[in-house]
């Protein structure tokens, strides 16, 4: 009997490691904060066994899977927790086949992170060699974004923990990590950080990159960063297409996932809600008829941009074929419904511009998606006929603060949405329908001289 008991307990064990692991597995793949919150806590009330299963899931590179662990570490008995992982950033424990490393550095984001514990004597203890140190971070997010390139985010979230010298350090290593599109990226997301020199030296390297992809990359940051860093931005990116015309181009990296030259945009724009909040949609599609993406962007009247969200085309149902400038399209919601302006990526444009400067402005930094996911605007192709409208598409930036507020004001005057009100919906369509023409006559037509039908 005593035999079977502990036969019972071991099967038991298994197949509640295995329900953890599918129940992590789901974490990972959530990305809405309330829903990853909930997954957490349910992993978290598996008790000791979750906190064992969390040990277990410290040998890893992935700032991905190091951010999810966090979440479940909020949830579990802190005390208990505490003592294991200041073991194991100790190097206690560690099995044969580990590598000490990486659960010492895993060991340490959640003390420091998530936990807010002391970990100066761990980080003193486990220290080495900077510049070795900052290679290696490199190259695991390189293999982290390789498998997810939103990890990204997750890595930025991690490293704004860090000391202020730490960006520098891996700023100075990147040179030797390749110039793959992950290093592209991560240059990029350094260039629109607020620390001036982390950003300059971001924008001097990638204009010493001789590929189209650090022209895209400085391209969207000229259209992106405050007049100062957008003017050496502009000067990077003229710079680095002369070198490519010289055919000294180094080789090219393969593709971001953001960076979606050849992409068009259909442009919806909902009513200024009374708040002062307004919803700027992007609705991608490619040249070969591929799905595309969307990025819905909501912009507030005192802050700028306030939510940035991107999605595949496939997400949307129904979606019309372009109709041109001043068509209007009734959007039925999962919680409401919604009248959508058609304009031209230009005014769309104009209208992000808006956003940033307030941004500029107050001195803060737009929402971390924004900054990952801007070039899919400003790398967009216009429809035929807006070319000649936006400035982003000669490669000079719009510095300016000169945007025609009242014209930009009147695209959205037309009668039919007097009495539309709308309060930040889930910005996920579950149909498009009841496409039609504004009436000639209505103030929607002050539009038409920006973005003609």
């Amino acid at each position: 009997m005593g035999f079977m008991t502990a036969e019972s307990k071991v099967l038991t064990g298994l197949m509640e490691r295995r329900t953890l692991e599918a129940e992590f597995a789901r974490l990972l793949a959530m990305t809405d904060p309330a829903e990853q919150e909930q997954q957490a806590a349910a992993i978290a009330a598996h008790g000791h066994t979750a906190l064992t299963f969390l040990l277990s899931l410290l040998d890893t590179d992935d700032p991905l899977v190091r951010g999810r662990l966090g979440l479940v570490a909020l949830h579990l008995p802190r005390e208990q927790l505490v003592a294991a992982l200041r073991g194991a950033a100790g190097g206690a424990g560690a099995r044969p086949h580990t590598d000490v490393d990486r659960v010492r550095i895993s060991a340490v984001i959640l003390l420091d992170r998530f936990l807010a514990e002391p970990v100066d004597d761990l980080v003193a203890a486990g220290a080495g060699d900077p510049d070795q140190v900052a290679h290696q971070s490199l190259q695991e997010l390189r293999r982290a974004m390789q498998q997810e390139p939103v990890a990204l985010l997750e890595y930025l979230a991690q490293l704004a923990q860090q000391p202020p010298d730490v960006p520098h350090l891996l700023l100075k290593a990147i040179p030797g990590s390749g110039n793959g599109w992950q290093m592209i990226a991560l240059l990029r997301m350094f260039a629109q950080e607020h620390d001036p020199a982390l950003a300059r030296g971001a924008l001097d390297q990638l204009s010493r990159i001789r590929s189209v992809a650090a022209a895209q990359a400085l391209t969207s940051l000229a259209a992106t960063l405050p007049p100062p860093l957008a003017v050496l931005a502009e000067r990077g990116r003229r710079k680095v297409q002369m070198s490519i015309g010289t055919g000294r181009a180094e080789p090219e990296p393969d593709p971001a996932p953001w960076h979606a030259p050849g992409h068009i945009w259909q442009v919806l724009v909902s009513p200024v809600e009374a708040a002062g909040t307004q919803l700027v949609w992007f609705i991608g599609q490619t040249a070969d008829a591929a799905p595309g993406v969307s990025l819905s962007v909501v912009t507030d009247a005192t802050s700028g941009l306030r939510f940035v969200a991107p999605g595949q085309r496939t997400d949307l149902l129904e979606i019309p074929p372009a109709a041109g400038s001043g068509t209007l399209h009734r959007v039925k919601l999962a919680d409401g419904n919604l009248l959508l302006l058609e304009v031209a990526l230009p005014v769309g444009r104009q209208l992000i511009r808006e956003a940033l400067a307030l941004h500029w402005a107050q001195g803060t930094l737009p929402p971390v998606e924004y900054r990952l996911f801007n070039p899919l605007i400003w790398l967009a192709e216009p429809l035929p006929g807006e070319a000649d409208l936006d400035a982003t598409d000669t490669g000079a930036p719009e510095i300016e603060p000169a945007p025609d507020h009242a014209a930009i004001a009147g695209l959205l005057d037309h009668p039919a949405f007097a009495t539309w009100p709308w309060s930040l919906p889930s910005c996920r369509p579950a149909r498009l329908t009841d496409r039609r023409r504004a009436p000639s006559g209505s103030p929607t037509s002050r539009a038409r001289s920006l973005a003609p039908s």
